[in-house]
């Protein structure tokens, strides 16, 4: 028997074939670990600025942080 390629998950953990239950795993483990890289740079700069004593712009430059994450992370921050 072939396994589906979706695994379904109810709020309590069951497997379920209703589709508007339908957790789609690997999505919800890409925006987990993107979240996670986004929270690990916002403290790498955080720390470049209180150790250097730079302001965000020059933190972020020095971590050779790219544009579009320096958009992101100065709304975190």
């Amino acid at each position: 028997m072939a396994m589906p390629s979706t695994i379904l998950y109810t709020a309590g953990g069951r497997c379920s074939n209703r589709k508007e239950k339908v957790i789609d795993v690997c999505k919800a483990v890409q925006e987990m670990n993107e979240k996670t890289r986004l929270e690990t740079l916002k403290n790498d700069v955080r720390n470049v600025m209180e150790f250097f004593k730079v302001g965000v712009e020059e933190a972020m430059k020095a971590l050779k942080i790219g544009e579009e994450d320096q958009a992101v992370l100065m709304k975190m921050i």
